[in-house]
């Protein structure tokens, strides 16, 4: 946690909405700040069904996408390689090999 007194002409005020709908500003003084913010996006729990089918999704667009990269490079068809280490490059070593090779 982290305090901060507010400056004299620093003015601050808090918009306050009631459970009936009503609204009051009330003036702050100092503020603390602590915890974060709720995800705007689904964090899937570890090893479950649903977090391995999207990391499943992710690894075959990856890798499609490399595919498709290679091919506007015109490589030869013989020649398109996917290496695994390139794959976890673009997760940032997130996703392991062990679960790319999956």
């Amino acid at each position: 946690m982290f305090p901060r007194r507010l400056a004299a002409g620093e003015g601050m005020f808090l918009l306050i909405r009631s459970p009936h709908g009503g609204f009051a500003a009330r003036e702050v003084t100092e503020y603390m700040c602590a915890g974060q913010q709720e995800p705007h996006v689904e964090i899937f729990q570890p090893n479950t069904d649903r977090c391995r089918d999207f990391e499943e999704r992710a690894i075959n667009a990856a890798v499609i996408f490399s595919l498709v990269k290679q091919r506007e490079d015109k490589v030869p068809l013989d020649k398109m390689r996917v290496k695994v280490s390139d794959i976890e490059k673009q997760f940032n070593r997130a996703i392991t090999d062990k679960d790319i090779r999956r």
